[in-house]
């Protein structure tokens, strides 16, 4: 298995096993770093809107779940204006 995966499960476990971040924070980690392969990118590029949709919730609660993942260590965000952000994996090691 490639190393980037295999961090990336590590990353995935973390966050779940997390006891300090809301169901949706994690869902939408989740939903962020399926999106990250070896071989395509390393990082996510997303808006809200298209995480919303994909985790069935609201844009509000995705703000949310981004702060709260960004505040706690979990994610890198690059934010851009009338595009979607860039996202990226942050390691707890």
């Amino acid at each position: 298995m490639p190393r980037f995966v295999e961090d990336r499960d590590t990353w995935i476990r973390e966050v779940v096993q997390s006891p300090d971040l809301p169901h949706l924070a994690t869902r939408v980690g989740i939903y962020l770093a399926m999106q990250m392969t070896e071989t395509h990118r390393r990082d996510a590029m997303a808006s809200i809107e298209e995480i919303a949709a994909a985790v069935h919730a609201s844009q509000r609660g995705v703000i949310s779940a981004l702060g709260q993942l960004e505040g706690q260590g979990y994610l890198g965000i690059e934010r851009k204006r009338h595009k979607g952000n860039r996202y990226w994996l942050l390691s707890q090691g």
